[in-house]
């Protein structure tokens, strides 16, 4: 027979590819919705110990309170009305009790008068006159000593700068402590 042939030889490995590149970044989601919104809070009250006003609308006449008709109007705070000639009062265990130039107010309040003014018509002017006086003949403020009333004294047209002859009118506005 004849004579075999050589092994051949093996072939070289082959050479690594190139490395792939990057893929891209993928989409942003969508923003999610807004949520409900919240309850609106209450409204704040005065804190205790706050002064809080009221006031009368006094009927003048010639330079004095007009014995006819001496209140016009009272408003409690927020300028809600409690009292007018036409229809009386709409709040309980209040009055006014007029007695020359005094005005003497029974109030449910149970505190003593602060401070106060008289703010007097005069022709076109409004004058301010705070209550300094010290005695029941002066322009004053007279708490009684269970707070269940209050005494304006001396209302007159010339003490609160007001008119005196004709009609005209004085606002008095008085303070108490918020309860």
């Amino acid at each position: 027979s004849g004579i075999s042939g050589t092994d051949g030889t093996s072939g070289l490995s082959g050479v690594d590819g190139l490395a792939g590149q990057d893929g891209t970044s993928g989409v942003d989601g969508l923003d999610g919705q807004d949520g409900t919104p919240g309850i609106d809070g209450q409204n704040g009250t005065n804190p205790v110990g706050a002064a809080i006003a009221y006031k009368i609308k006094v009927n003048m006449l010639g330079g004095s309170i007009n014995g006819e008709t001496p209140i016009s109007n009272v408003w409690a705070p927020g300028n809600v009305e409690i009292y007018n000639t036409q229809s009386g009062w709409s709040e309980q265990d209040w009055n006014i009790e007029r007695s020359n130039n005094n005005l003497t107010v029974t109030h449910p309040l149970r505190k003593p008068v602060l401070f106060g003014s008289a703010t007097a018509l005069n022709n076109s002017n409004l004058f301010t006159t705070p209550f300094t006086g010290k005695t029941a003949s002066t322009m004053s403020i007279q708490n009684s000593l269970d707070d269940s009333n209050v005494k304006f004294n001396a209302i007159t047209g010339i003490n609160t700068g007001g008119a005196t002859s004709g009609a005209a009118y004085v606002i008095i506005t008085f303070f108490v402590e918020q309860y």
